[in-house]
This record gives C-alpha cells, structure tokens and sequence, in this order.
C-alpha cells in the first residue's frame, strides 16, 4: 500500500544535516516515507523501512526535487531541505488524511538562527500576496500528487523555482486548504536567504514569464524597495 505522505530531501555532501531530517520523521514509517535524492559523487543507493535513498547526479537542488517527485509514491508529496525537522506529524497526518483540495498548506517556523529581515514564522495562506512576496515556501505545502506537475520545478530559476511553481498554481486556482499546524522548522542558509542583487534579479525574471510583461514591470520599484530593506536589517543586526 502506497504511503500517505512522502518527504523529498535533496542531498550533496550533508549527511549531518540530513541526519536532523531523519530523527524528525523516525518511526512514523506506518504512513510516510521519505525520498533522498543524493547527488554527492561516490554515494550508494540504500533502502529501510523509512528512507530510499538514491544516488544519482543532478543540476542542483530544484532538479534533484523534480528526480525525487518521480519515484514518490505517496497520495501526498512535501519538499524538504537537509537540516529541516518535521514539528507536528500528528497535526499534519490528521489534515491530509481529511483534506482533497489540491495543495494543503501548513505554518512554517524559521528556528532561532535565521538571517537579518526574516520573520519567525510563515503563517499559512494562498492568497495575493504570493504577487509581492514569497510567503509560500516549498516546506509549507503539501501537495496531492495527481495534481502535481510530472516535472514540478522549472530549473531555470536556479533559487526561486518553489515561489515559481506556487505563483503558477495560485494563477491557475489550484484549490488549497490552510492549516494553523506547523509542517517544519526550517534549518538556516538557505539558497532564498542570501538577499543578494542576483536572487531578486531572478524574481524578476520569474514573475515577467509567470505574471506578463505588464506585472514585471510594476514589480520593478517594489523589488529595489525589497532589496533594500533586507540590506538595511543586515546593518542593523
């Protein structure tokens, strides 16, 4: 019998961090599996109760998600990063064993050491704002695998192909269902966190194919504003 949920976790050279995914998920192997896409070079494919592991090269973090989707055999399928923790596997067991719309998405929490300007937590929601920010983080949402892409992530965008896919599916009204659980603690240094000239460069790119010329260039002064605003909380830390 397929699992009701499975964890994708793309891996390369972190095997302490994904050590912290692991004992987050240990002994829940009644109902979900987790899915290691390792592209670290000399890794060897294992398998137990809980975890597949698959060694196999990849082009970065959103192709070995897109490798990981397609050996995933849960009715639900949730992206992890190495270092992140499942909270509350009760809450969510419970919200996608009664849940149909197509994306569930739960509150996200960003643990004591995150970067200048980040919140705390990401509340759940699926709404406009996904137009201005990237509320909406791949470890927040769970989403029913009939109604995912084959191939989810679009590899052009190399750090936002997660805010990408949702900005997409929120366009397309993909029905979702937010919960006040919290799906993850998400570990620091992630590749969304740097802050850099070239991660809102990339959104712009993104928003232009996904929104249409006439949004991108609404969205010119407000990403400058963004941009600045994260490197003002930098100095200010």
């Amino acid at each position: 019998m397929n699992p009701l949920l499975s964890v994708v976790v793309p891996v390369f050279g972190a095997d302490q961090a994904l050590q912290r995914t692991l004992e987050s998920c240990a002994g829940q192997e009644d109902w979900l599996e987790v899915i290691v896409q390792d592209g670290t070079p000399g890794a060897r494919n294992s398998q137990s109760a809980l975890v597949r592991r698959i060694a196999e090269p990849d082009a970065g973090i959103y192709d070995a998600m897109n490798k990981g989707r397609a050996r995933a055999r849960g009715r639900w399928i949730l992206f992890a990063g190495a270092g992140d923790r499942l909270v509350d596997l009760e809450g969510m067991r419970d919200a996608l064993t009664s849940g149909q719309p197509e994306v569930q998405v739960f509150r996200v929490e960003m643990g004591r050491e995150r970067e200048a300007g980040v919140p705390q937590a990401y509340p759940a929601r699926w709404d406009r704002s996904l137009i201005w920010r990237h509320t909406v983080h791949h470890q927040g949402v769970c989403y029913r695998a009939d109604a995912l892409p084959a191939v989810p992530f679009d590899v052009r965008w190399r750090v936002l192909a997660d805010y990408g896919l949702h900005l997409a599916m929120w366009r397309a009204q993909a029905r979702a269902k937010c919960h006040a659980v919290t799906s993850m603690e998400v570990a620091p240094g992630g590749v969304s966190r740097r802050f850099d000239a070239e991660l809102y460069r990339e959104e712009w790119r993104m928003k232009r194919d996904v929104l249409g010329r006439m949004w991108a260039g609404i969205q010119v002064p407000w990403l400058g504003a963004k941009w600045a605003f994260k490197q003002l909380a930098k100095l200010r830390r």
